[in-house]
């Protein structure tokens, strides 16, 4: 989930890249877990756009992205969740 978030901060992400940074086949459950530390959907927003796949065939694959509020969200979760890590680390 970390390597997600710090990914997210970066800038939008396809769920095949999100696949890739995470190390997992299941982003969506990740993404959802996101989610549920307080951004919802409002501030993780999945936009789809179209593409032709390899068979010729449209697909609306997605990208996720934050707004602005969802970027200082994120933010403070991470730093408050390193600090957290450091300190059980020191204790």
């Amino acid at each position: 989930m970390i390597r997600l978030v710090h990914a997210l901060l970066r800038g939008p992400i396809t769920r095949e890249n999100a696949d890739r940074v995470a190390g997992c086949s299941n982003s969506p459950d990740l993404i959802a877990d996101i989610r549920r530390l307080g951004l919802g959907r409002k501030h993780l927003v999945c936009t789809l756009f179209t593409v032709i796949d390899r068979d010729g065939k449209v697909s609306r694959p997605g990208r996720y992205s934050l707004t602005p509020e969802g970027r200082a969200m994120l933010t403070e979760w991470l730093n408050y969740f390193t600090l957290e890590v450091a300190d059980e680390a020191g204790a």
